[in-house]
């Protein structure tokens, strides 16, 4: 018979947290592009103004240094968004309850975040709250950002828990 293992919490928050944050990157990412096409703009220089945020003006003459550097600044946002669902997943009972609904509201109550805060904090000009054009972005955020990170959030959580000792 052999004994359970003990699982190193570092360990599985990464487990939980990587994937979540990667998985919310790609479909809100996906989702973005889509809409940027839709539009007739450019996904390319879409990720451009993501590196806007740190380099200003010179984002527009980087080429594909910037462009990279804006997938991977929206790749460590959504691990952030994901680190902090994690925490209030481990801390909250009705997070766990309400997964989804949770999900949702996390997803609102993030893009509030980054409108009102994190972007005030960047080289990203000013704008109003909301922002023009803002709806599709926070459709975006209630349908994809949060309910994607709540779900893998919830699923990984509960195998951990699963396949911990009692």
């Amino acid at each position: 018979m052999s004994s359970p293992t003990h699982v190193n919490p570092l360990v599985a928050a990464v487990s939980v947290i990587a994937p979540a944050g990667v998985a919310c990157a790609a479909a809100d990412i996906s989702y973005v592009i889509i809409l940027v096409w839709s539009k007739g703009g450019n996904p390319f220089r879409m990720l451009q103004g993501i590196a806007y945020s740190v380099l200003g003006k010179a984002t527009y003459d980087g080429g594909v240094a910037t462009a990279a550097l804006g997938l991977t600044l929206h790749i460590g946002v959504a691990l952030m968004a994901a680190t902090l669902y994690f925490l209030l997943y481990r801390t909250l009972p009705w997070v766990r309850w309400q997964w989804l609904g949770s999900g949702v509201l996390f997803g609102a109550l993030f893009y509030t975040f980054m409108q009102l805060v994190v972007l005030r904090l960047t080289l990203m000009p000013r704008t109003t709250f909301p922002p023009p054009h803002w709806v599709p972005i926070f459709i975006a955020h209630i349908t994809v950002v949060g309910p994607v990170i709540a779900f893998i959030t919830h699923r990984l959580l509960g195998r951990l828990a699963a396949s911990s000792p009692a």
